[in-house]
């Protein structure tokens, strides 16, 4: 073993004063191109293990990230920095074609540290997402349901430092994004592995394609979900979700207490950016470049090298208006590429609440700013392939939805002992499904319940009040519901009206319109018209004279 390892550190030193080959740091594993002479297919896997080195290197340099290799072997904590420009050296050298063949290695020092698990999805706009699922190690970047990094398939207009653009492919947008922490002491950041008072949501894989999502071509295979992971009292869960329809990243983390006590805990993000020591923060919320508690989202870019910037503009969205939830701490300023936020918690005993997170790359500081305002504000296409249920308990946003109820006749008029038709109609006006909705309709006094039904509905009366619910109804109207009663006997005319008033589990925006009220004439039995059978016996022949006239 002792030769081995001394012929492995002779070549190693012999290739690395080459240039040839690079050692990574305590964090992360040794990455070794192989012989081959590399062709242009392989650009994009040369500029993947520019970044990857890239990040090594970064891990090591800020030590926020915990070691990856066993405490008894080591590396030469430089050898990160050498790693990442030869990456970089080598992915220029492919792009102008000048790329040669390495020196072969057959495998890397310490393969217990490779990932074993991510996904890759695409949004609308080409940029692609890579997704931890199952990693083998603990830090932040690596965590389960992280983002380890996101690049355009294609070449896109990105602006320049001039005020133009210029058609580019950018790439590196992450080094770690979105690494849940969990902190039962209610620590305020930034998490980090190893401190005892966070939590990582992390080695939680692997990921499945979430079946439980809505019925639809936006859905099918775009919606991760991760086991659920115990943290102390608390039972926390994740979904990760990229649409084909809009540009955007989407993280949704539940957390339910599963104790018999009220739990208050914290949680953030830790985050690490592909812009570095070069982040900038270009535009919040509130219209500045200074980013507080008060800002629902902010934007940042990796400043301009010369003219250009090689890393997508990122909308980063943290809570929306009027939300329940907003964030408690923001750190987040030029130069450090860990930015997080932080929510505070506080959890019944059954009660689960979510947070929903949402990150987008565009290629122009306007656009992403425009993108950010945009997630604020929750249009249709951000809370696609969510459930009612699971929107409804979002606490960083207002979820909400606008019910509306409307009660029509086709009778004019009413008459005691004798049915009448109502139909109701119940609409969602949007913008997000509505949870368990019901109507509930009481009886006017006297009034004997007839039959209520309504595709979809499941309707009953008790002592005279009739409830109709369904369980979850999305943007538009709902089936109507029939409902048919029989006023009391009345001696004398007057007024019947019936009033039905619509709610569900999720917040309406709207409260106003949940109950409609529609009232015609009452009138006796008795003023219904009759004819005495004399009367009748008249009528039918004087309806035969007229015929007999006709004919002739």
């Amino acid at each position: 073993m002792r030769r081995v390892i001394l012929a492995a550190v002779v070549f190693l030193s012999s290739s690395i004063a080459f240039g040839d080959i690079s050692l990574t740091d305590r964090s992360a594993t040794l990455r070794f191109l192989t012989a081959e002479t590399l062709t242009p297919r392989a650009t994009d896997a040369a500029q993947k293990a520019a970044n990857q080195a890239k990040r090594d290197a970064k891990r090591h340099r800020t030590g926020k990230f915990s070691s990856l290799i066993p405490r008894t072997e080591t590396t030469d904590p430089r050898a990160s920095l050498r790693s990442a420009n030869q990456a970089k050296r080598d992915a220029k050298r492919n792009r102008t074609g000048k790329f040669g063949s390495l020196r072969p290695i057959s495998q890397s020092l310490h393969p217990r540290t490779l990932a074993t698990g991510s996904i890759q999805l695409i949004d609308s706009s080409g940029l692609k997402y890579f997704i931890n699922t199952n990693i083998t190690f603990s830090t932040s970047s690596s965590a389960s349901g992280a983002a380890s990094e996101a690049s355009f398939t294609h070449s896109i207009a990105a602006s320049t430092s001039a005020g133009g653009v210029v058609m580019s492919s950018l790439s590196d947008m992450f080094d770690g994004y979105q690494a849940m922490c969990v902190s039962l002491t209610n620590a305020t950041g930034p998490c980090q592995t190893g401190n005892v008072n966070y939590t990582m949501y992390n080695q939680n894989g692997p990921a499945s394609v979430d079946a439980g999502v809505p019925a639809g071509p936006n859905c099918t295979n775009r919606q991760y979900v991760f086991p659920a992971k115990t943290i102390g009292g608390l039972s926390v869960q994740r979904r990760v979700y990229v649409p084909p329809n809009d540009n955007y990243v989407r993280w949704l983390n539940s957390y339910t207490n599963t104790t018999g006590a009220p739990i208050t805990f914290t949680t953030m993000p830790s985050n690490n950016l592909g812009s570095d020591s070069n982040t900038r923060i270009v535009s919040t919320s509130s219209g500045d470049a200074i980013a507080t508690i008060a800002d629902n989202w902010v934007t940042s870019f990796q400043n301009y090298s010369g003219n250009k910037s090689s890393d997508p503009r990122i909308a980063h969205v943290l809570w929306g208006p009027g939300a329940a939830t907003p964030i408690s701490s923001i750190n987040f300023v030029d130069g450090d590429d860990n930015p997080y936020w932080v929510y505070s918690i506080t959890l019944a005993p059954g009660q689960t609440k979510n947070i929903m997170n949402f990150a987008a790359g565009l290629g122009t500081k306007a656009a992403a700013n425009a993108k950010a305002a945009a997630l604020t504000l929750l249009p249709a296409t951000a809370t696609q392939c969510l459930t009612a249920t699971q929107l409804g308990q979002i606490v960083n946003f207002v979820t909400a939805t606008d019910l509306s109820i409307n009660v029509t006749s086709a009778a004019a008029t009413a008459f005691g002992n004798t049915p009448i038709t109502y139909t109701i109609t119940v609409t969602n006006n949007g913008p997000s499904p509505a949870a368990s909705v019901s109507v509930v309709d009481v009886l006017p006094a006297g009034a004997t319940f007839g039959s209520a039904s309504g595709t979809g509905w499941t309707c009953n009366n008790v002592a005279g009040t009739v409830t109709c619910t369904l369980p979850t109804l999305n943007v538009g109207p709902a089936t109507p519901i029939t409902l048919t009663m029989s006023p009391a006997s009345v001696a004398s005319p007057g007024t019947f009206g019936d009033t039905a008033t619509v709610s569900s589990a999720t917040t309406d925006t709207n409260p106003a319109n949940n109950t409609s009220t529609y009232t015609v004439p009452l009138l006796p039995q008795s003023a219904i018209p009759a004819l005495s059978g004399w009367m009748l016996c008249a009528l039918g022949a004087m309806l035969g004279l007229i015929a007999i006239a006709r004919r002739t």
